[in-house]
């Protein structure tokens, strides 16, 4: 059942590809403004759950609900006018466009998307380009990427692309940010660097961040609450150290086997 402080409410949620249950009657709730993580083996339907919050699949059986307000098979464009981001494993930029113009593309239903106001409101494009120009400028300066502004996307190392697909989900000012394995490819400096902008932005403006990871230390320093996967359902939810004592976890997911 979702409640008002339910930023995410994964309801009974089943997908299948070719008959096998990649998400199994999954349950869960996300309160609002916490980082949570969900962690799990390979193939444990992390990924899976995250692309069904998304809107990049649609549930076969269950509910998704973003507050109170049900976003089941919604399209991602959709889900993302309500609020929510992602980021992926893989990260994506336009490899061709510059820094800041990846970023001042980024918020949606811009003025200048719109071929009437192009025609007949061109002073407010204008003005709206010159705002985004300027908090583009802002957000690099916090990802300390603004000496690279002008230089093409696709030139940029693989944690540099990260910390720009993340500028880009800061650009829309969003409620709810799932980040999808963002310490791969990140060295410990830049990911340090990553994790404090997300504890800042998670205190000052209450956003809500939902993790998948690998990385422990990076989930007991991030996280509140940790949610573990296993064969597409949930198998312990709870603080990071009562994560690491529950035995059935140790068992499925540490390897650690139960005297």
């Amino acid at each position: 059942m979702s409640t008002p402080d339910n930023a995410i409410s994964i309801q009974n949620v089943t997908k299948l590809f070719w008959g096998i249950e990649a998400v199994s009657r999954c349950s869960f709730n996300i309160n609002g403004g916490t980082v949570t993580g969900i962690i799990g083996p390979n193939g444990a339907g992390k990924s899976t759950l995250f692309n069904i919050i998304g809107g990049q699949y649609t549930p076969d059986f269950g509910d998704i609900l973003l507050g109170e307000k049900y976003v089941t098979g919604f399209s991602p464009h959709q889900v993302a006018q309500r609020g929510l981001f992602r980021t992926f494993q893989v990260a994506h930029e336009y490899p061709r466009m510059t820094l800041i113009d990846n970023l001042k593309i980024a918020p949606i239903n811009q003025k200048g998307e719109s071929l009437f106001k192009n025609l007949f409101s061109p002073k407010q494009v204008k003005i709206e380009d010159e705002i985004f120009e300027e908090k583009a400028i802002e957000i690099l300066k916090i990802l300390e990427l603004e000496h690279l502004k002008d230089q093409q996307a696709g030139f940029l190392s693989g944690g540099q692309k990260k910390l720009l697909e993340f500028g880009r989900i800061l650009m829309s000012e969003p409620k709810i940010v799932l980040l999808d394995e963002i310490s791969a490819g990140i060295n410990r400096t830049l990911m340090q660097k990553l994790v404090t902008l997300i504890k800042k932005i998670n205190k000052e403006k209450n956003i809500t961040f939902c993790v998948i990871e690998h990385d422990m230390e990076l989930v007991k320093e991030l996280c509140d609450t940790v949610i573990v996967m296993t064969q597409g359902s949930v198998l312990a939810k709870g603080t990071f150290e009562e994560i690491i004592g529950n035995k059935e976890v140790q068992e499925a997911y540490l390897g650690i086997e139960s005297q």
